[in-house]
């Protein structure tokens, strides 16, 4: 009965050190960037969608639990991400892990005057440490680049102004803006803040919000009214002929500066 006892004893602890052994000798997973793409950007961020292709060689499971990334920018340091993954890697496979991530716009230094550039994206490095959970903790770096979009002042004009009614004391005009948005980002949050000009002299003045699909030209009526009075006589005979021109000046205001504009 003894010998019975020893040996089962023997047994698990044979045993216990085997899954010892796998617990102390566990090594780190074998990373690579299977792709990395942008999936989307707004005026607040771009967003970035990693592709891990993740090998586990160990004959335990380990668990992801963090994805850290310090970001860089001209090999400066503009900011960090940590992503929350919880993501069970099996013993002794290879699995491929979508990790997704967004990049304010507001961490990139020098971002208007990169706006106001001809330059379209810019290369943003990624210094990450992924962070596993066995019975130890593991830390895997890993590093890669991708380009992401810039954003981008649209094009504005005047289109087709008319007149939509005249009063003895005003004239309604309803002035049509033309908005081309060459840029692979919406245009949100942003406003017009100036003035109107009929024939060169000030008329009325304007804050309007201004919003664009991505890689499209919208129109956006605009309509206001002005008194016959201020006009003077000659102004209001101009609009009544349908001689006379609409233009803009003031600022064009994103979330991350304004840039004076006359159109």
């Amino acid at each position: 009965m003894k010998r019975a006892i020893l040996f089962v004893t023997a047994l698990i602890f044979l045993g216990g050190c085997a899954t010892l052994q796998n617990f102390v000798s566990v090594q780190k997973p074998k990373i690579n960037i299977a792709g990395a793409k942008i999936t989307g950007a707004d005026m607040e961020s771009v967003y970035v969608r990693v592709n891990l292709s993740v090998e586990n060689p160990n004959a335990i499971d380990l668990r992801l639990t963090k994805f850290i990334s310090g970001i860089f920018l001209n090999n400066s340091h503009i900011t960090d991400i940590s992503v929350d993954k919880a993501y069970t890697l099996k013993a002794e496979s290879t699995d491929e892990l979508p990790i997704d991530v967004a990049i304010p716009y507001s961490a990139i230094p020098n971002l208007f005057n990169l706006i106001l550039s001809d330059k379209k994206e810019v290369p943003i490095s990624f210094q990450n440490k992924i962070t596993f959970e066995s019975p130890l903790s593991l830390v895997v770096p890993i590093n890669f680049s991708i380009n992401i979009p810039i954003p981008k002042i649209p094009e504005l004009k005047i289109t087709s102004p008319e007149v939509k009614n005249i009063s003895f004391t005003n004239i309604d005009l309803v002035v049509n803006l033309s908005i081309n948005n060459k840029s692979s980002i919406p245009i949100k949050n942003c406003k017009l803040e100036g003035y109107f000009y009929i024939q060169g002299r000030q008329a009325i003045s304007v804050d309007q919000k201004i919003e664009a699909r991505k890689s499209a030209t919208s129109n956006l009526p605009i309509t206001f009214s002005v008194s016959t009075i201020d006009l003077g006589i000659s102004l209001v005979s101009a609009i009544k002929s349908g001689n006379y021109t609409v233009s803009f000046k003031g600022n064009f205001i994103t979330p991350f500066g304004s840039r004076k504009i006359v159109f």
